[in-house]
């Protein structure tokens, strides 16, 4: 580990360097990735903005190819969003 250590450019012992500081701002999280389902079973994902509103969720969901060819000709009854985890479609 001293070697990798010189190699990163340390000339200092790699036992007396600092131990890393805590930053809050890489914990934070930017995307989602949402689960689609069509009649409650599984059939794609997609990754959105964490504040994304209902309506963008949707037509994002929506505009995925492979669940196109559920939604396709069916008339959509019902779209449940369980926040930060799932939509699905009732057709």
């Amino acid at each position: 580990t001293q070697r990798l250590w010189e190699q990163l450019g340390h000339h200092d012992l790699i036992m007396q360097a600092a131990w890393p500081l805590w930053q809050d701002k890489y914990l934070v999280r930017d995307e989602i990735e949402w689960v689609i389902q069509v009649n409650g079973k599984v059939r794609g994902s997609c990754s959105t903005a964490v504040n994304v509103t209902e309506e963008a969720l949707r037509s994002t969901a929506q505009a995925q190819p492979n669940i196109q060819k559920y939604l396709s000709d069916k008339p959509i009854r019902k779209v449940i969003v369980v926040q930060k985890k799932l939509i699905n479609f009732v057709i």
